[in-house]
């Protein structure tokens, strides 16, 4: 539902429409709360090659 309006969407649509935005979102919002924390956090925490 998005307000009165039932919405259908393929899994496909949903993940590439829905999802994969939400999850971006969330994850910046992460990232900005830890830095305002004093959390040093880099490239190589998000993309999991390790930078040794």
């Amino acid at each position: 539902m998005a307000g009165s309006v039932k919405v259908s969407l393929t899994t496909s649509a949903f993940l590439n429409n829905f999802a994969r935005a939400n999850f971006f979102f969330h994850l910046s919002v992460v990232y900005v709360i830890a830095r305002s924390r004093g959390i040093s956090i880099t490239k190589g925490d998000y993309d999991g090659f390790p930078f040794e």
